[in-house]
């Protein structure tokens, strides 16, 4: 069996090419002025499209694991094309949890961990552990992912409900997936499909560790992903608020 690459800097076979976590080599550029001057539309962030854009115009690979990329896939291409752009280095700002103050920690993209999908199939299986139910879950796609953003913004209060009802495809005994069903599902049973998510989809490992300068606590966050995250965000921002 063929070692995987363990870090997104250990990714890149060779200059420009890079193993994706669902297992194909694909080609990953930096961000071009063309690029930043396409992405400058604010319209763009506020519905995170500008995400899947980015990926859109700097990955180039095979039709068919470009066109609706897996998350998992689409994250690892995402970080990538910041790093090529802009460097490992991506500082935030955290607030202690143990003594409350604010410090800026500097994570290296570089070396966060990658999950490589043991076989093709992007489907998983799992019994739960209290309704010893059948349940088969597939991995997301960016298609998915959209169609989860609507459903939160239309059902905002059950954030839960919503990615279980993208996410899952077939419960034994069952002969639809619905909202009233998944609503039953014990928490317990919900729990075990979280655990399964995590463990069995591909991707970057996001948790993070700052520690404190001041009192030495160790954090576990997830990196956020935001506008900040391409610094030429932050220039069009400092703009908008010269011009009022």
């Amino acid at each position: 069996m063929i070692e995987r690459p363990q870090t997104l800097r250990d990714s890149e076979l060779s200059p420009g090419i890079f193993l994706f976590p669902s297992g194909w080599e694909g080609k990953i550029r930096g961000l071009t002025t063309a690029d930043e001057d396409k992405l400058r539309d604010r319209r763009l962030w506020k519905t995170m499209q500008a995400m899947d854009e980015i990926v859109r115009l700097c990955v180039e690979g095979p039709e068919e694991k470009t066109k609706d990329m897996l998350i998992g896939d689409a994250l690892f291409a995402l970080v990538q094309i910041r790093r090529i752009s802009y460097g490992d280095e991506y500082e935030i700002k955290v607030q202690c949890s143990n003594c409350g103050r604010v410090y800026i920690w500097q994570e290296d993209l570089g070396t966060l961990p990658v999950r490589y999908l043991e076989d093709e199939n992007e489907t998983r299986e799992i019994i739960l552990p209290v309704s010893k139910k059948k349940v088969t879950w597939k991995l997301l796609r960016q298609s998915d992912d959209r169609k989860l953003m609507k459903l939160n913004e239309t059902v905002p209060n059950e954030l839960t409900t919503n990615e279980l009802l993208v996410r899952i495809i077939a419960i034994e005994g069952e002969q639809a997936v619905t909202r009233d069903i998944i609503r039953q599902l014990p928490v317990r049973d919900v729990e075990a499909l979280r655990q399964d998510f995590e463990e069995r989809d591909c991707g970057v490992d996001m948790l993070i560790y700052p520690s404190c300068p001041y009192c030495d606590f160790e954090e576990e966050i997830p990196l956020p992903i935001q506008p900040a995250f391409f610094p030429f965000m932050q220039v069009t921002r400092r703009k908008q608020r010269s011009l009022k």
